[in-house]
């Protein structure tokens, strides 16, 4: 039960980044204050969520003329939704995935 309760926890983060990424990409997203509202998070929240995209390389930035938040690069957000947990024996179905095992964690690069 837990695991499912943290699932529904990362499916709900996964749609706030997807509606956050749409609506950037619409350009019609208010000042922070009323996207955060928009998307269901705390200012500070939001705030978190374009570092956490920044770490990734997706540069957000803000137009006060327009005020709007925009993509300053040429990267775009892609989420999908809902994530699933993938076995060993379901990854070797995947056309052109490597399974990687390390002693911290296992990873899965989809060519």
């Amino acid at each position: 039960m837990i695991i499912n309760i943290y699932m529904m926890t990362l499916n709900d983060k996964s749609e706030q980044i997807d509606f956050l990424a749409t609506l950037i990409v619409r350009k019609r997203n208010g000042k922070a204050c009323q996207l955060a509202k928009r998307i269901n998070v705390l200012r500070s929240k939001l705030y978190d969520m374009f570092n956490d995209l920044k770490l990734l390389g997706v540069d957000i930035k803000y137009d006060r003329r327009l005020n709007t938040f925009y993509y300053g690069n040429n990267l775009r957000v892609k989420v999908n939704i809902p994530i699933e947990i993938i076995s060993e024996k379901e990854i070797g179905t995947i056309n052109g995935g490597k399974f990687y095992r390390s002693p911290s964690k296992d990873l899965l690069f989809l060519n």
